[in-house]
Protein backbone atom coordinates (compact mmCIF):
# COMPACT_ATOMS: atom_id res chain seq x y z
CA UNK A 1 0.00 0.00 0.00
CA UNK A 2 1.57 3.10 -1.33
CA UNK A 3 0.18 5.72 1.39
CA UNK A 4 0.65 3.52 4.38
CA UNK A 5 0.53 -0.31 5.97
CA UNK A 6 -2.09 -1.99 6.15
CA UNK A 7 -2.51 -3.84 9.91
CA UNK A 8 -5.85 -4.25 10.29
CA UNK A 9 -8.10 -5.54 7.44
CA UNK A 10 -12.03 -6.19 7.78
CA UNK A 11 -13.70 -9.57 6.91
CA UNK A 12 -14.23 -8.60 3.64
CA UNK A 13 -10.59 -7.76 2.86
CA UNK A 14 -11.46 -4.33 1.27
CA UNK A 15 -11.59 -1.86 4.42
CA UNK A 16 -9.53 -1.67 7.58
CA UNK A 17 -6.87 0.61 9.20
CA UNK A 18 -3.47 1.53 7.81
CA UNK A 19 -0.25 3.18 9.53
CA UNK A 20 2.33 5.39 8.27
CA UNK A 21 5.54 3.47 7.52
CA UNK A 22 7.87 6.08 10.24
CA UNK A 23 6.93 7.84 13.61
CA UNK A 24 6.08 11.49 13.50
CA UNK A 25 8.43 11.67 16.32
CA UNK A 26 7.87 11.84 20.22
CA UNK A 27 5.86 14.95 20.80
CA UNK A 28 3.38 16.17 23.47
CA UNK A 29 -0.22 15.21 23.41
CA UNK A 30 -1.34 18.80 24.00
CA UNK A 31 -0.77 22.52 22.26
CA UNK A 32 0.42 23.44 26.05
CA UNK A 33 -2.35 23.66 27.92
CA UNK A 34 -4.59 21.47 29.54
CA UNK A 35 -8.06 21.72 28.20
CA UNK A 36 -10.91 19.12 28.11
CA UNK A 37 -11.20 18.50 24.23
CA UNK A 38 -14.26 15.25 24.87
CA UNK A 39 -11.42 12.78 22.89
CA UNK A 40 -12.73 9.93 25.13
CA UNK A 41 -13.62 7.44 22.48
CA UNK A 42 -12.15 4.36 22.71
CA UNK A 43 -12.29 3.11 19.33
CA UNK A 44 -12.25 6.43 17.03
CA UNK A 45 -9.58 7.78 16.78
CA UNK A 46 -10.74 9.53 13.58
CA UNK A 47 -13.51 11.44 15.59
CA UNK A 48 -10.70 12.30 18.55
CA UNK A 49 -8.31 13.99 16.43
CA UNK A 50 -10.59 15.85 15.05
CA UNK A 51 -12.08 17.07 18.21
CA UNK A 52 -8.51 17.80 19.32
CA UNK A 53 -7.80 19.78 16.60
CA UNK A 54 -11.24 21.28 16.61
CA UNK A 55 -10.58 22.77 20.62
CA UNK A 56 -6.48 23.19 20.43
CA UNK A 57 -5.54 24.33 16.57
CA UNK A 58 -2.06 25.08 16.13
CA UNK A 59 0.48 24.50 13.28
CA UNK A 60 1.63 20.83 11.96
CA UNK A 61 4.05 19.12 14.33
CA UNK A 62 3.05 20.99 17.95
CA UNK A 63 1.70 18.15 19.23
CA UNK A 64 0.40 14.35 19.01
CA UNK A 65 -2.84 14.91 17.07
CA UNK A 66 -1.59 17.90 14.43
CA UNK A 67 1.43 16.02 13.65
CA UNK A 68 -0.63 13.07 12.61
CA UNK A 69 -3.46 15.09 10.94
CA UNK A 70 -1.10 16.87 8.56
CA UNK A 71 1.02 13.95 7.92
CA UNK A 72 1.32 13.62 4.14
CA UNK A 73 -0.59 17.03 3.71
CA UNK A 74 -3.76 15.31 4.76
CA UNK A 75 -5.84 18.20 5.89
CA UNK A 76 -8.53 19.35 3.56
CA UNK A 77 -8.76 22.90 3.22
CA UNK A 78 -12.29 23.32 3.61
CA UNK A 79 -13.00 21.19 6.44
CA UNK A 80 -11.53 20.28 9.81
CA UNK A 81 -11.82 16.45 7.99
CA UNK A 82 -8.47 14.84 8.42
CA UNK A 83 -7.32 11.80 6.32
CA UNK A 84 -4.32 10.78 8.63
CA UNK A 85 -4.92 10.74 12.27
CA UNK A 86 -3.55 10.06 15.86
CA UNK A 87 -5.29 6.06 16.73
CA UNK A 88 -7.61 5.51 19.77
CA UNK A 89 -6.81 3.64 22.55
CA UNK A 90 -7.98 0.67 21.25
CA UNK A 91 -6.48 1.37 17.46
CA UNK A 92 -3.33 1.98 19.10
CA UNK A 93 -3.56 -1.77 20.46
CA UNK A 94 -4.23 -3.14 17.10
CA UNK A 95 -1.13 -1.29 15.48
CA UNK A 96 0.78 -2.84 18.86
CA UNK A 97 -0.58 -6.29 17.81
CA UNK A 98 1.19 -6.16 14.54
CA UNK A 99 4.18 -3.73 15.61
CA UNK A 100 6.21 -7.11 14.83
CA UNK A 101 4.99 -7.37 10.85
CA UNK A 102 5.55 -3.49 10.45
CA UNK A 103 8.45 -2.36 12.24
CA UNK A 104 10.45 0.88 13.14
CA UNK A 105 8.56 1.03 16.13
CA UNK A 106 10.26 3.08 18.86
CA UNK A 107 10.73 1.51 22.45
CA UNK A 108 8.99 3.42 24.71
CA UNK A 109 5.32 4.55 25.16
CA UNK A 110 2.89 5.58 21.98
CA UNK A 111 0.29 8.46 22.47
CA UNK A 112 -3.46 7.68 21.83
CA UNK A 113 -6.22 10.30 21.17
CA UNK A 114 -8.03 8.95 23.91
CA UNK A 115 -8.41 11.54 26.76
CA UNK A 116 -8.17 10.49 30.55
CA UNK A 117 -9.21 13.88 32.10
CA UNK A 118 -8.09 17.29 31.98
CA UNK A 119 -4.59 16.58 32.40
CA UNK A 120 -3.85 13.02 31.50
CA UNK A 121 -4.50 10.85 27.90
CA UNK A 122 -4.20 6.76 27.28
CA UNK A 123 -0.65 5.62 25.83
CA UNK A 124 1.02 2.05 25.29
CA UNK A 125 4.59 1.19 26.03
CA UNK A 126 5.71 -0.68 22.89
CA UNK A 127 8.35 -2.84 24.71
CA UNK A 128 6.41 -3.80 27.58
CA UNK A 129 2.67 -3.90 26.29
CA UNK A 130 1.37 -1.92 29.19
CA UNK A 131 -1.52 0.58 28.80
CA UNK A 132 -1.33 3.52 30.78
CA UNK A 133 -2.33 7.52 31.21
CA UNK A 134 -0.04 9.99 31.12
CA UNK A 135 0.42 14.05 31.59
CA UNK A 136 -0.28 15.90 28.19
CA UNK A 137 2.98 17.66 28.39
CA UNK A 138 4.94 14.64 28.05
CA UNK A 139 6.52 13.78 24.83
CA UNK A 140 5.80 10.33 23.62
CA UNK A 141 6.13 8.62 20.27
CA UNK A 142 3.32 9.38 17.78
CA UNK A 143 2.69 7.01 14.74
CA UNK A 144 -0.14 8.41 11.91
CA UNK A 145 -3.33 5.86 11.12
CA UNK A 146 -5.69 6.34 8.79
CA UNK A 147 -9.12 4.16 7.70
CA UNK A 148 -9.61 2.84 4.10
Amino acid sequence: MADGIAFDIDTSGSHGLACAPMDEGALTWSNGSYVNTAAIDAENGYDNTNLIYTIQGGTANTYAAIACTYHMGGIYSNSYSVVWYLPSKNELNKLYLQKNVIGGFSDGSYWSSTEFDLKNAWDKNFSSSKDSISDKAISHNVRAIRAF
